[in-house]
């Protein structure tokens, strides 16, 4: 109740309560607290089961000078994420870097066949942008940006995973880049993206 920093604005607060936030719901014991604390006499507050759609009408009509806010909810203090593991928080950001890469020089090499080989070289084919591999390469970046993975707050093994994906994700996307570099240039024989 003294810490509620809305009192001026509304006398109601919402409490979530559970197991954890990846859907674990609340326990038993959790419950069975809330139930007896609805009946103490001499709490500064009423304690109550609800809804979040039934408190927020409560609020609606109960509450004085609510601000109206449009646009992004962002919280702007919030500007990084520390954490301890150190080592994924660094793969990220260098598999971020390394798949833009891939991403810009196998849409030049697409948009840009080397036409004209160097004097007696072979002609290279035309370049195949790698969608599906640069996919499925961004789908385990953004997996690993879980919230409970980069703050460190996960379990061990969620950490052997998550370098295991990283290295994946490193070695395909040199390759790739390779390829789109090889293209550009003229050094490869076959520089399709997504070939062997």
């Amino acid at each position: 109740v003294r810490n509620n920093k809305d009192k001026e604005y509304t006398s109601c607060s919402l409490i979530l309560y559970g197991n954890g936030d990846g859907g674990g719901g609340p326990l038993d014991h959790m419950i069975e607290r809330l139930r007896r604390l609805q009946n103490v006499e001499g709490l500064p507050a009423k304690v109550r089961f609800g809804s979040a759609n039934g408190f927020f009408e409560r609020l609606e009509s109960t509450s004085r000078d609510l601000v109206s806010w449009k646009g992004e909810l962002y919280f702007e203090l919030h500007r990084g994420t520390y954490t301890t593991q150190a080592r994924v928080k660094r793969y990220n950001r260098k598999s971020e870097y390394l798949l833009r890469r891939v991403e810009l020089l196998s849409t030049l090499a697409t948009l840009s066949p080397f036409s004209s080989p160097p004097s007696g070289a072979a002609a290279v084919a035309s370049f195949t942008y790698p969608k599906e591999e640069l996919a499925r390469l961004w789908k385990l970046v953004l997996l690993n940006q879980f919230h409970d993975v980069l703050p460190g707050s996960s379990i061990e093994m969620v950490y052997v995973d998550a370098i295991k994906f990283y290295k994946d994700v490193e070695a395909s996307g040199a390759r790739l880049e390779k390829a789109a570099i090889d293209h550009l240039t003229g050094g490869g024989k076959s520089s399709a993206g997504n070939g062997p």
